[in-house]
């Protein structure tokens, strides 16, 4: 665009022309836009132009939600004349100084009066944003004319602060669960309102939101102690803690606010011993209603009473168990029943018609724990 123009104000002074204007009526003065001069028959050179004109700045505005940190919103106002061609961009910045595109397209020139606008979503996972820190966004449109010239127009800078990692740290560890205190810089506290604690179990693989100790909790002290329960004996697991601007939420799916960057502990809980070798007490009656005799062996103890009748009983123990299933099988071999119970110990008994059954009762027993499984078979 030629430049340079100038018009003498005084005898010695000559001042740039700014605005060039001619009158289109008796009392209205209209601004020239384009200035043209016949330089070779059938050619006129530009020697003015005014320029292409926004009628005010671009603006952006931001809004944060729970499936991204930041929606960004460029709003453009109508240039004049109408540009050639019309790109926005979204910049950033980590320090308010050096700044890069997001990204960028075409946008429309609206009508004198009204404006166009755009929007884009930064994602948690993106690169434009500061850890523990500031990043600075802008809105920039740029205008292009026929003769190639470009135009430029950028808005005020947004922000947003990200919270960092919160320290995690073990404090104590048991056989189901794992205790852990979390703190903050102060810059961060003040930005985090809420915590969402999740965990994963690397043995199967699974996240765990909201259970055993997981969920949201305010952020009114910097330092606090928290506890997963509910886990399994000897297995790792990742805890995780993301500080959050809102003030509900119980998951990563349902918080208000945006998050920041999860701060994350690796925690094995204490292995539990298989249960030990299930030992047997036998028990001894000598007698029932009113029949005499009983007979014992080197398996254990039988009695009959009166003539047809067969009672068996023993007490089983297991070190470290904390289940038991006893299945019995009567004196042909045949199913009878199945007992059950929790602890270290369990009493097991039966009393049938030994015509039917026979005088000979097997035990297939097994006590349980989350290690392992002690088994024993014996016949009473």
């Amino acid at each position: 665009m030629p430049s340079n123009l100038y018009i003498k104000t005084s005898s010695s002074t000559w001042s740039s022309i700014k605005n060039f204007f001619i009158k289109t009526s008796s009392s209205t003065w209209s601004q020239v836009k384009n200035g043209y001069v016949k330089t070779a028959t059938g050619t006129w050179s530009l020697f003015y132009s005014s320029g292409l004109k926004i009628a005010q700045t671009v603006s952006i505005s931001s809004f944060t939600n729970t499936s991204s940190l930041l929606n960004l919103t460029g709003t453009n106002y109508s240039w004049s004349p109408s540009p050639t061609t019309l790109t926005y961009y979204f910049d950033w910045s980590s320090d308010n100084a050096n700044w890069s595109a997001m990204t960028s397209g075409s946008i429309t020139n609206p009508s004198v009066g009204n404006s166009s606008y755009t929007t884009y979503i930064i994602q948690n996972n993106s690169n434009y944003w500061v850890n523990g820190g500031l990043a600075y966004y802008r809105f920039r449109v740029v205008a292009q004319d026929s003769s190639g010239n470009s135009y430029t127009s950028i808005s005020t800078n947004a922000s947003q602060y990200v919270p960092g990692q919160p320290n995690v740290s073990q404090t104590s560890v048991g056989t189901n669960s794992v205790q852990f205190y979390v703190n903050q810089s102060f810059t961060d506290y003040t930005y985090t309102n809420r915590f969402i604690i999740y965990y994963y179990d690397l043995t199967t693989s699974t996240y765990y939101y909201g259970v055993n100790g997981g969920g949201g909790y305010t952020d009114n002290t910097n330092g606090q102690y928290f506890t997963i329960t509910g886990l399994v004996s000897g297995r790792s697991y990742i805890i995780y803690v993301v500080p959050i601007t809102g003030t509900t939420g119980t998951t990563m799916s349902n918080y208000t606010g945006y998050a920041g960057y999860a701060g994350a502990l690796v925690a094995t809980t204490t292995s539990v011993p298989a249960p030990g070798a299930i030992s047997v007490s036998l028990t001894d009656y000598s007698y029932l209603n009113g029949y005499s005799g009983y007979y014992g062996n080197s398996n254990g103890w039988y009695f009959y009473y009166p003539s047809n009748a067969y009672a068996s009983s023993a007490t089983l123990y297991s070190s470290g168990a904390t289940s038991w299933v006893v299945y019995i099988y009567d004196g042909h071999g045949n199913y009878y029943t199945t007992i059950t119970g929790s602890g270290t110990s369990i009493f097991v008994s039966e009393y049938w018609d030994d015509t039917v059954h026979g005088t000979i009762a097997s035990y297939y027993a097994y006590a349980s724990n989350s290690s392992g499984t002690a088994s024993l078979y014996f016949q009473i």
